[in-house]
């Protein structure tokens, strides 16, 4: 475990172990309300907080972290607006084959406010890119399959000989 053995006090804090079991090494972010609990958690842990101002240009550095080194590269947005932000790094990194994992903030389903631009919710408004929402009880089994999700596999062409292939992508 990349973190020592105590007692996880919340949900976030057990996110932040799991991504550094993953091997997670930054988090590119725009602090909001909705995400302190998040940051919080990354007061003690092994990966480093790269803060931007805002959230499309954290987005484009997870993507770009993710084409460097084909690790996972992982940001944090506000909720709404925040999210929607990201929706052109999402596309940048689902083009280029980047390995990426996008977290937002969202407002607790009872507190969220009818009319409020802010409450949008991100699957309904974002079905295209949202995999997974995290629930601390089902976590580990979700981190695991978004892992999976974010980065690519190799392929194996079986029958195909390699002189078919050009080299050039």
């Amino acid at each position: 475990m990349a973190n020592d053995q105590r007692q996880a006090r919340n949900g976030a804090e057990l996110f932040i172990r799991a991504l550094e079991n993953e091997g997670v090494k930054y988090i590119f972010a725009v602090p909001g309300e909705e995400n302190l609990a998040f940051l919080e958690a990354l007061r003690d842990s092994s990966i480093q907080l790269v803060l931007n101002r805002h959230e499309q240009a954290a987005g484009f550095m997870a993507a770009t972290y993710g084409r460097l080194t084909g690790q996972v590269g992982v940001c944090l947005s506000t909720l709404g607006p925040g999210a929607t932000n990201l929706v052109t790094a999402a596309a940048y990194a689902q083009l280029g084959g980047m390995p990426m994992m996008m977290i937002s903030g969202q407002k607790p389903v009872i507190t969220k406010a009818r009319k409020s631009v802010a409450g949008f919710k991100v699957r309904e408004g974002w079905p295209i890119g949202c995999k997974v929402t995290l629930r601390s009880e089902r976590m580990y089994e979700f981190l695991e399959r978004l892992i999976s999700i974010a980065i690519p596999r190799i392929r194996d062409f079986r029958g195909i000989s390699p002189k078919s292939f050009d080299g050039r992508g």
